[in-house]
């Protein structure tokens, strides 16, 4: 992950948490899901720090993969992206 993408992350976060506080309460949303993707992969860059080079590879292939895989697909509904792009601006 390089550094842009990690702030990409942190402000998708972001803009999780701000639509949290709007959506009605006890409603699971859209945001609620995009913010477990990304917990999930912070804990695996967290489990990956101590490993070797070769292990973090091998970690990251198997478990954060399809987690960027099923964000990717979130991301892309164009709802979201625009809903996205706008908090940005």
């Amino acid at each position: 992950m390089t550094i842009e993408q990690g702030l990409c992350f942190a402000d998708l976060m972001v803009w999780g948490v701000d639509a949290q506080k709007v959506q009605p309460k006890g409603k699971v949303g859209r945001a609620d899901l995009a913010l477990s993707l990304i917990r999930s992969l912070y804990a695996v860059e967290q489990r990956a720090k101590t490993m070797t080079a070769e292990k973090r590879l091998a970690l990251r292939e198997s478990q954060s993969r399809p987690l960027i895989e099923k964000l990717t697909v979130f991301l892309t509904d164009g709802r979201i992206r625009l809903q996205f792009v706008q908090r940005l601006q």
